[in-house]
């Protein structure tokens, strides 16, 4: 039996609406890829049981990155668990200031952590741009066996 014109107008819309949903749960879901693909962009990626014993820790262990190109790192938890990103030390006051804990009412003799913005939950990020050359070395709490290096090149090193 064939639908009246007043019965079409509503399967019509229905598939119009399914339509566009599919199309933007597909642009959804290729955002996360796009960003990470970004080429002034350098990628750590914190993979699924980074932080178990024999676990893979930061991917890569070691990053170069040149000022002025590419100096913007973002770490990416893909683990199940909380992640951290740590300076080892002040050799970048920047990173360092970044990375450190935040304590309530700045009392670091007597810190009561609160959560940081570079602890990274699970899908969670963090993201530093490197302005000073050198070598830095940073670590996650509380997993010791998880460690990074991210090299930094002058501009003139393109």
């Amino acid at each position: 039996m064939p639908l009246s014109d007043k019965a079409a107008i509503p399967a019509v819309a229905g598939i119009a609406a399914g339509v566009c949903l599919i199309i933007i749960f597909s642009i959804m879901l290729q955002t996360p890829k796009k960003l990470e693909n970004n080429p002034r962009v350098s990628l750590v990626t914190i993979p699924q049981e980074a932080s178990a014993p024999g676990g893979e820790g930061f991917v890569p262990k070691v990053i170069k990155v040149v000022i002025g190109t590419n100096n913007t790192v973002k770490w990416i938890n893909r683990d199940s668990i909380p992640n951290s990103v740590y300076a080892d030390n002040e050799d970048d006051p920047l990173f360092h200031n970044a990375t450190k804990d935040q304590c309530k009412n700045n009392d670091y003799y007597n810190c009561e952590v609160i959560l940081g913005k570079n602890t990274l939950m699970p899908g969670g990020t963090f993201e530093f741009t490197f302005t000073k050359p050198g070598e830095f070395h940073y670590h996650s709490v509380p997993h010791p066996q998880m460690k990074g290096t991210v090299i930094v090149l002058p501009e003139s090193e393109k």
